[in-house]
């Protein structure tokens, strides 16, 4: 009777501690896959990419045509092509915008500051048209800004598109504020929903 009792007694030892050591596994294998996302999307979001695209889009690197896929990373100096085509930019302060067909766009500046929040995002627009949300920018430091021809237009927080065609400047503000700076003259405005048209 004693050894029964002795035997059932190891087993159940023994069963335990297998049962703790599968969970302590399970757990492990768990909260290192959650760590190993998170540290994905931090990563993912100090990056510029092309989100979407449909039709024919090209981007320019170095002077060079190179194969457009969902997701690919922008970079400074890129050249954004949208012949026969549409697509979405996602900047790396969570900023986007959408390239209408026949649109042209030169990727200025990408900075990112020691500070996540610390962001510069300048793009110029040398045909066509681009519709931007720019999301809270709340460092000072930070700016988002689209240059055209000789007008710089900047938001902190807005949706608002701007459209060149000719020499003609279009800046249509459709939520919250944008301000201008007419660079030739250092004339500097400020405007809230409305449209406005610039002229060399």
């Amino acid at each position: 009777m004693k050894q029964k009792t002795f035997f059932w007694g190891n087993f159940f030892s023994v069963g335990k501690k297998v049962v703790a050591t599968m969970m302590l596994m399970i757990f492990s294998i768990f909260f290192v896959g959650f760590f190993d996302l998170e540290l994905g999307v931090v990563e993912a979001s100090s990056f510029t990419t092309l989100e979407y695209s449909e039709g024919d889009v090209q981007v320019l690197r170095d002077g060079r045509e190179i194969g457009v896929l969902p997701g690919m990373e922008i970079m400074e100096k890129d050249v954004i092509l949208t012949d026969e085509g549409t697509a979405v930019v996602k900047y790396l302060d969570d900023s986007v915008t959408r390239l209408a067909n026949n649109t042209r766009v030169y990727v200025k500046e990408l900075q990112r500051g020691n500070l996540a929040i610390d962001t510069k995002v300048k793009i110029f627009v040398n045909e066509g048209t681009v519709w931007s949300k720019v999301v809270n920018l709340y460092d000072s430091k930070s700016s988002f800004s689209i240059e055209s021809d000789d007008v710089l237009t900047s938001a902190k927080r807005a949706a608002f598109n701007v459209k060149v065609d000719d020499g003609v400047t279009e800046v249509g503000v459709f939520n919250n504020s944008v301000e201008f700076l007419r660079m030739l003259i250092g004339l500097k405005l400020s405007m809230r929903k409305g449209f406005c048209e610039f002229r060399k």
